[in-house]
């Protein structure tokens, strides 16, 4: 016997304060997932950078006496 009920919800009565709270809940429980995806994704670009190898220029000091001059190299 296969007999179905089709029910329609209308209106959810919830009062405010206890509204608040599950609202609260729902964000306490989003935290965990939120730092692990900025873990992932700081790590991911971590490697982006490190498997592109920007070449950056390195600042060289002259010896003392030069006036505090620097030299850019690559």
């Amino acid at each position: 016997m296969n007999t179905q009920n089709q029910t329609t919800i209308t209106d959810i009565d919830i009062p405010f304060g206890r509204l608040v709270v599950i609202i609260l809940k729902l964000m306490l429980a989003a935290l965990p997932a939120v730092i692990l995806f900025y873990a992932v994704a700081g790590l991911l670009t971590y490697l982006a950078v490190m498997l592109m190898q920007f070449d950056t220029p390195k600042i060289e000091y002259l010896p003392e006496g030069t006036a505090g001059q620097q030299r850019l190299t690559r």
